[in-house]
């Protein structure tokens, strides 16, 4: 992440615990943008991101990702 700082970075990611302190994400289906926001405004605003995001802490029992050491 320190990398990243300062900096604008295209990261294209499945898991959400690399992209969830990102300033903006943009969730993508089919080729199309279904939406651009902060994580909270998109799992807000973005039933699919917020479907993707439940599914994902169902699967590991949470968003925070032990290996990423921040």
């Amino acid at each position: 992440r320190r990398l990243l700082k300062g900096r604008t970075s295209i990261i294209i990611a499945h898991r959400l615990s690399t992209i969830v302190a990102c300033d903006k994400i943009l969730m993508m289906k089919d080729g199309a943008a279904l939406g651009m926001a902060p994580h909270q405004q998109l799992l807000e605003q973005c039933p699919e991101y917020a479907d993707l995001v439940s599914k994902q802490e169902l699967g590991n029992g949470s968003h925070d990702d032990p290996e990423d050491g921040d």
